[in-house]
Order: structure tokens, then sequence, then C-alpha cells
């Protein structure tokens, strides 16, 4: 099949050569790639000669003004770009019998339901901004060619979102640079010992703390929430990590706050919107035989932090021997999330985790 593409030195259509080189049906010569000079959205009417002189058998549409704030700015460009360009795309094939794709965008439906449901190519579109609107505008017009042309011309439609990769600025790299300007004055405050701020990989972030979880050691936690640092507070971390009873003993400080407090506390299960702080006292060891100093530490500092502690603590730090940790770590969701584990769970068959027991 004799393709051409195109948009073909733009992300989508420079991805969709690369695609299209590898594919067993486009033939020995290859996808077709389409520049600016072949078909542009600013000049459409050339695209007629250019279908002639390369005579593909399918056309697939990627070139598109693509800038959605740019698109808000000029509404008319972009209707233009991305809407009449398509038409004359569209008409230009469908009156040769070229098959069409056109490749269009998420934003022609307004985004707003919450039955959490996808959707399907017959919901009803309502583009939430001009970028969406220009986008539906060329879908209309290539549907209309297709249908009036009374040749064999095929028509697809494919709706993408969130498009990113090679080359030039995408979504994740806008917001890498934000990032980075953000994090700019803290790094102009000095020198750390280490700055290991920057973008992760997801599976790389789920390793990070591997080394310090090594196999083979005892371990033993407890933890406490903080809504602030108090002078006193800070005086027990300092006493206590001068007498940690193992070298690999940590205490993990954490901040919270943000966005994570702007959520209601009783609109999820973790309800500790008011906390800004959070420790988790664990200690960490080889020899059995230090079972009791270590666990004594622990415990030891549990209870010194009390006095300035929330009353929460974090469900993943809590000890077999906490009776009082499961409560601790939902509080006031508690009962309802008893009620919803009675209903979806009576017979407590997950239960190997911190339990949350069926109450009626």
């Amino acid at each position: 099949m004799r393709g051409a593409v195109t948009g073909a030195t733009g992300r989508l259509g420079s991805a969709m050569i690369t695609a299209l080189e590898d594919a067993p049906f486009t033939g020995p010569a290859g996808p077709i790639a389409w520049t600016r000079a072949d078909f542009d959205l600013d000049h459409p009417e050339g695209i007629g000669g250019t279908i002639d002189r390369d005579r593909p058998e399918v056309v697939v549409h990627t070139a598109a003004w693509t800038d959605v704030d740019a698109c808000a700015r000029e509404p008319e460009l972009a209707l233009r770009r991305n809407g009449d360009a398509t038409d004359v795309l569209a008409a230009s094939c469908a009156h040769r019998g070229v098959d069409l794709v056109v490749v269009s965008t998420n934003e022609v439906f307004s985004g707003d339901r919450s039955d959490r449901r996808g959707y399907g190519p017959d919901d009803e579109t309502g583009p939430p901004n001009p970028y969406g609107a220009s986008k539906l505008a060329g879908e209309d017009a290539a549907v209309d060619a297709s249908g009036h042309a009374g040749r064999n011309g095929r028509l697809g439609i494919v709706r993408t979102a969130w498009l990113f990769g090679p080359p030039g600025s995408d979504f994740p790299r806008k917001i890498m640079d934000a990032a980075e300007r953000a994090m700019k004055p803290l790094r102009a405050m000095g020198n750390p010992i280490a700055d290991v701020i920057g973008p992760h990989p997801f599976t790389g972030w789920q390793t990070t703390l591997d080394p310090l979880l090594t196999a083979g050691a005892r371990n033993y936690w407890k933890s406490h929430s903080f809504a602030t640092i108090e002078d006193g507070l800070i005086d027990v971390l300092v006493e206590y990590a001068g007498k940690l009873p193992s070298a690999e003993t940590e205490l993990a400080f954490v901040q919270l706050g943000g966005a994570i407090n702007r959520v209601p506390s009783d609109a999820t299960a973790y309800p500790h919107r008011d906390v800004g702080f959070h420790i988790n006292l664990h200690t960490r060891w080889r020899d059995h035989a230090d079972d009791a100093a270590c666990i004594a530490w622990a415990r030891s500092l549990f209870d010194a932090c009390s006095p300035f502690a929330s009353g929460g603590t974090y469900v993943n730090f809590i000890p077999e021997d906490d009776k009082d940790g499961v409560r601790r770590a939902y509080l006031g969701n508690a009962k309802r999330l008893a009620a919803v584990k009675a209903k979806f769970d009576p017979q407590n068959l997950f239960r190997v985790n911190q339990n949350i027991r069926p109450t009626p």
C-alpha cells in the first residue's frame, strides 16, 4: 500500500513515518513524507497536484496547528489551519478515490463527564476551547467531503490525547522546565551535600528505598503525625539521634501539606489533611540478640514524641503489636470504612493487611 503522511517533520508525523517504514504493507518504497512544501496548512490549495504527483493510496493527515494557547488567541487562524485545510485535503482525496485518515483530538469533547467512562466515537461533542473547535471543524469537513464525493475513497478519524515525544517541546517537557524554574531559588541558597531533585521514571522511583531495605534484616517501626514542628520535638529527636541502637536505624521525617491538605478530611480514606509532617521511627538490625534494645528504643522515642503529635499515624508504618494503629491511621473515617468493609467483604477475606474489620 502506498501511503503518504502530512506534517512528516512534526512529532506525530515523524513517528508515523518511522512506524510505516517498519510496516510490511507499505512496500519497498516505504511511506511518502509530505512536509510543508508539499502540503501547507496556510496554502492548502496545491494538495491536488501533490496527490497527482505521488499517487498515494492512503493519506494520513497528522499536520495541524496544535498550540492550544495560540489557537485561543487566534481562533480564526486555527479554523483555517485545522478546519479549512483539512476540508481541502479531504475533498481532494475523495475526488481521487484516495483513502484518508484524519488525526484529531480528545479536545472535541467537553471533558466534563463524571461517570468514569471513556468517550466513544458516537458520543456528543462539545469542544471546550478554540483548538478543539477547529479540529472538530476539520472532522466535520472530512465527513462531508467523503459523503458527497461519489467516489471510493474511505475516511477514518482517530482522536488522540496527550501526545509527547521527540522532537521539540511537549507537555512533559514544559512541566520539567517549570519545575526547573521553581527549583532555581532553592538551589541558589547554597551547595547541598546532594541534589537528587529531578525527573525520575516511575519504576525508578519505586526502587528508591531498596538499598535501605535489603533482605535479611530485622525491622521494627512506629510513626507519628505532626501539625507543626515544635522546639521540644526537635530536642527529643536530637537526643534520640545521638543514641541510635544500630547502624541501620533511621528517623524518616517527611513534610506534607500543599495539595494534600486542600482535600476535605472525609473525602477519602486518608484523613490527615491538617498534618504538616510525618515521622517513621525505623529501627533495623541483624542479630536477634539486639531485638529488645532496638524495639525499646523505638517505643521510647514514640512515647517521647507523643506530646507533640496530632494523634494520627500513617497506615504503612504500623507495627504488628500496635493494636490501636488502624484507628489512628483512619481516625474519623474508620467507622465509614468498616461499614464499606461489611458491605463488600463481610467475611473479612482480605485480611492480610492493616485490617479494617467489617462492622455493620
